[in-house]
């Protein structure tokens, strides 16, 4: 069964699709935990496109390369991936107002 997750953004859709998919913005908040980060995200936004954002322990006890490759780019709207695992990743960008997004992110466990 798919996980589900949605964060709600106080910023309008098409900033919040910028943030999520520039490599520029990626490194900023792409870990889980306060004590990793993100320490470099390339990637190439076009369908078959890859991906390689590293994330690593602020202490460089362990670090590990997340990859894939996109399926579904529709800008502001849909991103969809398939990581290296074969895992599935879909992303809807929801936008709630002007000034509001809803990010609903599905994927396989």
């Amino acid at each position: 069964m798919p996980i589900e997750i949605q964060a709600n953004v106080s910023a309008p859709v098409d900033k919040v699709w910028e943030y999520y998919t520039n490599p520029e913005h990626i490194v900023y908040w792409n870990f889980a935990a306060d004590d990793w980060e993100c320490t470099r995200a390339k990637s190439n936004l076009v369908p078959g496109g890859r991906f390689i954002y590293h994330m690593a322990a602020k202490d460089k006890s362990m670090g590990f390369d997340f990859e894939g490759a996109f399926t579904v780019i529709e800008a502001n709207k849909h991103l969809a991936y398939k990581l290296d695992d074969d895992r599935n990743v879909q992303v809807l960008f929801c936008p709630q107002n002007n000034s509001k997004t809803a990010v609903k992110i599905t994927f396989d466990p």
